[in-house]
């Protein structure tokens, strides 16, 4: 592998990871600050799809950071970051953890890591499990709001989406302990009433069953 090539997907010319996984699957804090994890999620509309990603505290279970668009280009993860850095606290050397899609091992999305102050850390390729807090929060986006919704527009999905994704936190209310790791926090999310109560004649007949599966998730 290349010098070129080992920067655009994260590893070494020796084939390891150049960007280690800093959590190994422990999500817990201490206090707010000192790690977050990132992912994306799609949307569909009618008019095709629509992209969400979303950065979460690990500490509060929090969506601090979000960012929805019609692309999954780079500036999509960083805009959701930069949205975290201006809303919440950062403390120097915060972990942030994320999978090793092409937008997040991306040279200006690592700057934009090292900008904050911030150290990046990577699950393994394919293993949704070394996200799964993330994924678990967009298991129960989905499963309260998205497959209950059917969206004739990008722009419905966009407004919908940034109304429930806004504060939302993982917490174990209402939801079942996740099965994807047993040091994964339970989900739920708080969601827009007033979203929900324009939408409830339209119901998606795809059954939330069918989420159980997080590599279905992942986008």
């Amino acid at each position: 592998m290349s010098q070129s090539d080992s920067a655009r997907t994260g590893e070494s010319v020796s084939g390891k990871p150049a960007v280690p996984d800093l959590l190994v699957r422990d999500f817990s804090a201490d206090r707010p600050g000192i790690k977050f994890v990132g992912d994306i999620t799609y949307i569909h509309t009618w008019q095709g799809f629509v992209y969400l990603a979303t950065v979460i505290d690990c500490y509060s279970r929090k969506v601090v950071g979000w960012s929805i668009a019609d692309h999954m280009r780079t500036d999509l993860v960083a805009a959701a970051l930069t949205n975290a850095a201006s809303t919440t606290l950062i403390e120097p050397g915060a972990i942030l953890h994320s999978d090793r899609g092409s937008v997040y091992t991306s040279r200006a999305y690592r700057a934009l890591v090292s900008s904050l102050g911030m150290r990046s850390s990577m699950g393994r390729t394919g293993v949704c499990w070394d996200n799964s807090m993330a994924e678990s929060f967009f298991a129960a986006l989905k499963n309260e709001c998205v497959y209950r919704t059917i969206y004739s527009t990008k722009s419905k999905a966009r407004q919908t989406s940034s109304d429930t994704s806004k504060g939302s936190t993982i917490r174990g209310v209402g939801i079942r302990q996740s099965s994807i790791d047993p040091r994964t926090t339970s989900t739920t999310v708080i969601g827009s009433p007033r979203s929900r109560a324009e939408n409830s004649h339209l119901h998606c007949p795809k059954s939330s069953r069918q989420i159980n599966n997080c590599n279905s998730e992942v986008a």
